[in-house]
């Protein structure tokens, strides 16, 4: 049920901050105002105004939200709309279809450094390669201690600790997705990469969908799915993963950022879902065969305001656009592209994959 939404009391409370949201400042009571009648009148309206059985599923089903906000939509225009334009179809990564990339080291300390710098992490792609992790570390083993290091030490332990548990997050998803004819993951996979992904952060309840509402207090018309929508949601967005992409060819980039979008949208998790986000756009290019983009030298407002601009104004394009504006030089074009290898270690063969 949506017990926000029976009694305004309640349902103008504070709800819990999105990680990493700008906390300056609490809504304004015209503002309250404003996300409440919407919420009440638009987005769920047909629960409003339904009889208690009706109230239940549409509480537990999610078609209220996916109604209004449309998260699982084609955005074959916004495709077309990107390449039309070739100032922005030049920028995209080279891509050769069938041959995924294996992401190594070097490239994963990147990724996970860029992540993490848009949730305060102040660590460097150099340094985080002395956190030694590399792809045969078992990510579900019992203890798994980031390295006494040195030059880690001018970090808080916060920061390395999320340093480190991306990195095995990272290459724990490769591991599941590397070898599958498509890019795909199921739910125990989703659940699997947010528990090693925030394993050390036991307030996130790693591999738990969350059971409170949210809020991002900098935006007050940014909303996110209840509590009870989002298992519902979550299947809805594994069917979606799983089937065709939109089109033969769609260019992997495209295909990560509306993962992302539907990811970040969805926020299955009480932490954590940027960064999950990010790193299951990043498997999605490399699984392309194109190397995943580091966003670089951009703030955390300038890229939350265009994540909703693109989830709740249908900005897409101009997302797109954002990221390839914001891409770094040295992950844009890859130098090398690594040999892809089977379970076995040998060289794979294309029917291998």
């Amino acid at each position: 049920m949506f017990p926000l939404l029976r009694r305004p009391s309640l349902f103008a409370a504070p709800s819990v901050p999105a990680h990493g949201a700008v906390r300056a400042r609490s809504f304004s009571q015209a503002q309250q105002e404003e996300r409440n009648a919407f919420l009440r009148n638009v987005v769920y309206r047909r629960w409003w105004d339904a009889d208690k059985a009706e109230q239940k599923r549409l509480a537990e089903s999610g078609e209220l939200f996916a109604g209004h906000w449309k998260p699982f939509r084609s955005r074959a225009a916004d495709h077309e709309q990107l390449l039309a334009d070739p100032a922005y179809a030049s920028k995209l990564p080279p891509a050769s279809a069938g041959r995924p990339l294996r992401i190594g080291p070097n490239l994963a300390a990147e990724i996970t450094a860029a992540s993490c710098r848009l949730e305060g992490n102040t660590m460097t792609a150099q340094d985080v390669l002395h956190l030694g992790v590399h792809d045969t570390v078992r990510a579900d083993a019992d203890v798994l201690s980031p390295p006494a290091d040195a030059v880690l030490r001018r970090y808080s332990p916060r920061e390395v600790k999320e340093a480190y548990y991306h990195m095995l997050a990272l290459y724990h998803g490769q591991a599941l997705t590397l070898h599958r004819p498509s890019f795909f993951v199921d739910e125990s996979g989703l659940l699997s990469i947010h528990s090693v992904l925030m394993r050390p952060f036991t307030e996130s309840t790693p591999g738990r969908f969350r059971r409170l509402p949210i809020r991002v207090t900098n935006w007050h018309m940014a909303c996110f799915p209840f509590p009870t929508e989002v298992p519902a949601l979550v299947s809805h967005f594994l069917a979606w993963l799983r089937g065709p992409p939109e089109g033969p060819g769609i260019h992997p980039f495209l295909r990560a950022c509306d993962i992302f979008l539907v990811t970040a949208h969805l926020h299955p998790f009480m932490d954590g879902n940027g960064r999950l986000a990010r790193l299951l756009a990043s498997l999605t290019m490399a699984h392309g065969g194109c190397q995943p983009i580091v966003l670089d030298a951009v703030s955390r407002r300038e890229y939350a305001r265009a994540v909703f601009a693109a989830q709740h104004e249908g900005r897409v394009c101009e997302f797109y656009r954002f990221c390839l504006d914001h891409a770094s030089r040295s992950a844009a074009v890859p130098a090398e592209r690594p040999q892809l290898e089977c379970d076995n270690g040998s060289p794979c063969r294309p029917e291998e994959r």
